[in-house]
C-alpha cells in the first residue's frame, strides 16, 4: 500500500470493500446461473469507487511507469488522483473516446522474431481495468475448468498436472497434442467478439465501449493507423477478451474430440467386436 501514500490508507479501504462486494454479487449470480444475462453495467462503470479501485490496481502494476501517448505516467496521475478519477467519470458519462495505443516491439523469448506491445494511456487503462473487473466476475465462473491461460489461480503447471492425471487410468493414453494459434491476439475478429459478448452482456453501451477500445488507433513511429482486428498485447482488458473469445473454441474442441472418440470406439467395435477402454479427459479427450 506504500505506493498510494499520497491517497491515504483510509480512502483505499473505502474503495476496496464496496467494490469487491459488488463484484462478488456478479460472480455468484453467474455461478448460480451460467445462462444469466446482465444489464445496467455501463451505469456501474461510472461509479467513482469502482474507478478508484481500478486505478489503484493499474498504478500498482510495474507498467504504470510507462507512459501512453498523453505522456502521463504514474507520478503525475497519483499527484492528481481525485481529479483524474473525476475526469474519467466525466468521459464515461459522455461516451468513452480512447486515445491511440502506442505500439512498441519487444523480442520473443529465445527467438529473433519480435511481437507488438500496445501501451494505452493510463486513463484508458483505468477504464479497461474497470470493465475487466466486471467481465471477469461474470465470465470466470462459466469458463472450462481445463482452460488455464490468463486466469487468476491457474498456470501451465495446472495444465500439466491435469494431463498427467488423465493419463493414469488408461495406459493406452500415451500422447498429448500441443499446438499454438499463430498471432492470436493480432487476429481476433472484432465483430465475432462483439456478438459473443452480446449473449450475456445485454448492455449495448458497455459493448460499444469495448468496441471503441478494440478499435482504438495504433500510434507507431509518429503515424496513426486504424485497428481493424485484434486486441493489443499489453492492453489491460485483452486477456479476458481473449478468454471469452476462446471459450467458444473450447466448446468446438469438446464437440470435435467427443465426436472423434465416439467414432473411434464404434470403428474398433465393428472390427473385433470388443469394447474399448475410454476415460474422458480434458475437452472430452480420452
Amino acid at each position: 500500500m506504500s505506493n498510494y501514500i499520497l491517497i491515504g490508507n483510509d480512502k483505499i479501504t473505502a474503495y476496496v470493500k464496496p467494490v469487491e462486494n459488488f463484484l462478488k454479487r456478479l460472480y455468484f449470480r453467474s455461478r448460480k446461473d451460467p445462462k444469466a444475462v446482465f444489464t445496467g453495467l455501463y451505469r456501474e462503470l461510472k461509479w467513482p469507487k469502482l474507478l478508484a479501485y481500478a486505478a489503484l490496481r493499474v498504478l500498482g502494476n510495474q507498467g504504470a511507469y510507462t507512459e501512453g501517448i498523453d505522456n502521463v505516467a504514474k507520478g503525475l496521475f497519483l499527484r492528481t488522483f481525485e481529479q483524474q478519477i473525476k475526469d474519467i467519470q466525466a468521459e464515461i458519462k459522455e461516451g468513452i473516446d480512447p486515445l491511440a495505443v502506442r505500439r512498441t516491439w519487444i523480442p520473443k523469448p529465445g527467438k529473433v522474431e519480435k511481437r507488438p506491445l500496445g501501451i494505452p494511456a493510463i486513463r484508458d487503462r483505468v477504464i479497461q481495468e474497470a470493465i475487466r473487473l466486471i467481465l471477469e466476475a461474470i465470465y470466470e465462473p462459466t469458463f472450462k475448468r481445463n482452460s488455464v491461460g490468463f486466469r487468476c489461480g491457474f498456470s501451465t503447471q495446472d495444465a500439466l498436472k491435469d494431463c498427467w492425471a488423465y493419463m493414469q487410468p488408461c495406459k493406452k493414453m500415451q500422447y498429448v497434442l500441443e499446438f499454438d494459434i499463430r498471432k492470436f491476439f493480432d487476429n481476433v475478429d472484432h465483430e465475432i467478439l462483439f456478438n459473443i459478448l452480446g449473449e450475456k452482456i445485454h448492455d449495448r453501451k458497455l459493448r460499444i465501449a469495448i468496441w471503441k477500445i478494440m478499435k482504438a488507433e495504433i500510434y507507431e513511429e509518429g503515424s496513426y493507423s486504424p485497428n481493424h482486428k485484434g486486441v493489443p498485447q499489453g492492453g489491460v482488458i485483452s486477456p479476458i477478451l481473449a478468454n471469452i473469445y476462446l471459450d467458444k473454441f473450447d466448446d468446438y474442441m469438446i464437440q470435435l474430440a467427443d465426436k472423434y472418440t465416439i467414432n473411434m470406439i464404434k470403428t474398433r467395435k465393428r472390427k473385433d467386436g470388443t469394447a474399448v477402454c475410454h476415460e474422458s479427459g480434458p475437452y472430452g479427450l480420452g
